[in-house]
């Protein structure tokens, strides 16, 4: 709850920025990061929690086989 102003900003800022959330705290986008947001996330002390990954193929359960 301390940190509630700063998940709601990096909520809004998230979806500005086209990402979607696919489950609580779980966002998804086809855009990159851009490195205003990455510093931002750093200088709001909330890189210890954000994590990111990054995807490069796509696939289907056909695929897979």
């Amino acid at each position: 709850e301390r940190e509630r102003r700063k998940r709601n900003w990096l909520r809004a800022v998230l979806d500005h920025n086209g990402f979607t959330c696919v489950q609580k705290s779980v966002w998804m986008g086809k855009v990159a990061i851009p490195r205003e947001l990455l510093d931002d996330i750093r200088r709001l002390r909330l890189a210890a929690f954000v994590e990111i990954f990054q995807i490069t193929k796509r696939g289907t359960l056909q695929q897979v086989d």
